[in-house]
């Protein structure tokens, strides 16, 4: 499945998020080659990152190599907070 990443900075100190992300490569780059070698065609899931502020040059170059795209918007372009919080309080109740 696609994975979409919004709200985080993705600093050196979130170093989980990018073991987790880094295995998500590894994993769909061996079904990829497997399916490859079978005759099947695969197609990776896209990660993307939605950001507002900038992102370090060290960061990009790093998510860059694992096939990340990057998106820059306002998380209320993004998010309707309003709407998210209705929808969680009706399947709630």
């Amino acid at each position: 499945n696609d994975l979409i990443i919004a709200g985080l900075g993705l600093e050196q100190s979130e170093t989980d998020l990018r073991w987790m992300l880094v295995e998500r490569f590894i994993y769909h780059k061996n079904k990829e080659k497997k399916a490859n070698e079978e005759g099947i065609l695969y197609k990776r899931p896209e990660t993307v990152f939605i950001y507002s502020n900038e992102i370090p040059k060290g960061t990009k170059i790093f998510f860059d190599s694992l096939g990340i795209k990057f998106v820059r918007k306002n998380y209320e372009d993004v998010f309707d907070f309003e709407k998210y919080v209705i929808k969680i309080q009706k399947n709630i109740s």
